[in-house]
C-alpha cells in the first residue's frame, strides 16, 4: 500500500486506473489512426479532447465499481464482458450529448465509437487477466501479523471479508517467528499488534537488517476498515488529535473551498430548489423549509436549514429518530432524502460558516447529549464543522439504534484523525455516486 496525503491506496488500485487510463489513450490513438485509414483525420491535433475523454471514461468505470475488491479468480467471464460494455456505453452517450453543448471537444462520433469498440475487447482482456491467479498472485501477499490478541484477530477478519491487496493471513505470537517466515516470502510488511514494552531492542535490529517495514496495528486496521479502533482510542490521542487540527492549513484550504463550491452550488441549484419548494406546498401543508437546533463545531448550536420532508406535526409525541419506512415522511419525502435534495438548503449554513460540504453530520442536542453518555469520545466529533456529507455517510448505512450511531461514530472519528483534501475528495465521489446511483436514505 501506498500513502499520499494521509490517505493510503492499495496497490490493485493504482494498478488499475493506471493501466485504464492508459488502455483507452492507447484506444483513443489507434481509433483515430484507423479513421485515418478511410477519410482524413488528423488524430495528433485531437489529443487534449482524447485525454479528456480518457478521464470521462474513467470516472464512468470508477462509478461503476471497476475499482473496488474484485480479487476472485471465479468472477464469471461473461459476467465481465457484459459489466465493461455498461459504462463504456454509458460514457458513449454522455460523450456524444457533451461534444453537442461544447463543439471544442468534438473528436468525431466515428472515433468514439471505433475507441468504444476497441475499448470493449481489451478492458475485458485486461480485466479477465487481472482476475487471474497469474497476476493476482503476482499483486496479492501473505499478510504477516505478530501478536495473538483481539486486535490481530479483528484485522484477519476483516481481511477476510475484503481481501484487499492480500491473498491470505498469518499470525505469530513474537518477532522473531515473523520474521523466520519473512524470508521464505516476498512480502516486507509486518503488522505488529504487539504492546511497545514486549518489543525489544535486538528484534528490531533484526527487522532494519532485513529492510522489512513495521506497521502499528492499530494503524493498519483503521486503513482497511477506515474507522477507528475503539479499544485503542485513548484520551492522549484524541487531546493532541484536537488540538492540532484547529491550525492547520487543511482548515484553511477546506474553508476557502466551502465558501467558493458552496456560492457556485447555491446559484445552480436555485431551480431546483425553487421547485422544490412549490412541489412540498402542493402535496403537504405547512412550511416548505424546516430550521432545527443542531451542534455544530466546538458544541455551539445552530440553526440549520432543510426542505421539509416531514408532516409538520411529525414530533408531537417527542423528540425520536428516523426509522425506514417512518410514516411521518411526506409524499415524495424519501425521494428528496435519497437524492439528497433536502439538504440544499444547507448549503446557505455553510456559507455562514455554521456547517462545511463534508464533514460528520451535525445532531440535535438531545440526542447528542444521550450519545455522550454511551459513546465515549463523542465530543471528539465537534472539532471539525459538521458536514452535508460526510464519511460515514459514505461508508455505513442510515443508523437508527444505538449499535449503528456506535458504529458510525467510529467512521466520523476515523475522518476527524485522518482529515485531508484527499480524503474529502474521495467522500465527494462517493457522494454523487450516492446520488446517481439512488442509494441513500
Amino acid at each position: 500500500m501506498y500513502k499520499f496525503i494521509r490517505t493510503k491506496i492499495p496497490v490493485y488500485f493504482l494498478l488499475l486506473i493506471v493501466c485504464d487510463f492508459l488502455l483507452i489513450f492507447g484506444c483513443f490513438l489507434l481509433a483515430g489512426f484507423i479513421r485515418n485509414v478511410f477519410a482524413t483525420f488528423d488524430y495528433y491535433n485531437y489529443i487534449p479532447q482524447q485525454i479528456f475523454c480518457t478521464f470521462v471514461i474513467c470516472i464512468f468505470l470508477f462509478y461503476a465499481d471497476w475499482y473496488v475488491n474484485k480479487f476472485s479468480s471465479s468472477i464469471s467471464k461473461v459476467l465481465i464482458f457484459f459489466n465493461v460494455l455498461r459504462p463504456v456505453f454509458g460514457a458513449y452517450v454522455f460523450l456524444v450529448i457533451t461534444f453537442y453543448i461544447f463543439p471544442s471537444l468534438f473528436i468525431g462520433r466515428g472515433v468514439l465509437g471505433i475507441c468504444c469498440v476497441l475499448l470493449s475487447f481489451t478492458l475485458y482482456i485486461w480485466r479477465v487477466l487481472f482476475y487471474s491467479k497469474i497476476i493476482r498472485d503476482k499483486i496479492a501477499k501473505t499478510c504477516i501479523i505478530v501478536g495473538s490478541n483481539a486486535l490481530a484477530e479483528k484485522i484477519r477478519s476483516e481481511l477476510q471479508q475484503l481481501k484487499n491487496d492480500y491473498s491470505h493471513t498469518v499470525i505469530f505470537q513474537n518477532l522473531d517467528e515473523a520474521l523466520s517466515y519473512l524470508e521464505q516470502k516476498k512480502s516486507k510488511e509486518i503488522i505488529v499488534t504487539l504492546p511497545r514494552n514486549e518489543i525489544d531492542m535486538l528484534q528490531l535490529r533484526k527487522c532494519h537488517a532485513t529492510r522489512c517495514r513495521m506497521i502499528d496495528g492499530i494503524s493498519f486496521y483503521e486503513w482497511l476498515t477506515g474507522k477507528i479502533c475503539d479499544e485503542t482510542f485513548h484520551e492522549q490521542i484524541a487531546f493532541y488529535g484536537y488540538q492540532s487540527i484547529h491550525f492547520s492549513l487543511t482548515m484553511l484550504c477546506k474553508r476557502i473551498g466551502d465558501l467558493v463550491l458552496s456560492s457556485i452550488l447555491f446559484v445552480l441549484t436555485l431551480p431546483i430548489q425553487v421547485i422544490t419548494i412549490i412541489l412540498i406546498k402542493i402535496l403537504s401543508p405547512g412550511p416548505a423549509i424546516y430550521t432545527q437546533k443542531r451542534v455544530g463545531m466546538n458544541e455551539k448550536e445552530f440553526v440549520m436549514y432543510k426542505f421539509r420532508t416531514m408532516h409538520i406535526n411529525a414530533e408531537v409525541q417527542g423528540v425520536q429518530l428516523t426509522q425506514d419506512n417512518d410514516p411521518r415522511i411526506i409524499r415524495g419525502g424519501k425521494w428528496l432524502r435519497r437524492m439528497r435534495i433536502d439538504e440544499l438548503p444547507q448549503l446557505f449554513n455553510v456559507i455562514r460558516g455554521d456547517m462545511s460540504l463534508i464533514g460528520p453530520r451535525p445532531e440535535r442536542a438531545h440526542f447528542t447529549k444521550q450519545f455522550e453518555e454511551q459513546m465515549p469520545w463523542y465530543f471528539f466529533r465537534h472539532s471539525v464543522r459538521p458536514g452535508i456529507t460526510g464519511w460515514a455517510q459514505v461508508q455505513y448505512h442510515y443508523a437508527s439504534c444505538f449499535e449503528e450511531h456506535y458504529e458510525k461514530l467510529r467512521y466520523d472519528l476515523y475522518y476527524v484523525k485522518n482529515l485531508s483534501l484527499v480524503l474529502d475528495f474521495v467522500i465527494v465521489l462517493k457522494t454523487v455516486k450516492i446520488i446517481l446511483t439512488g442509494g441513500g436514505k
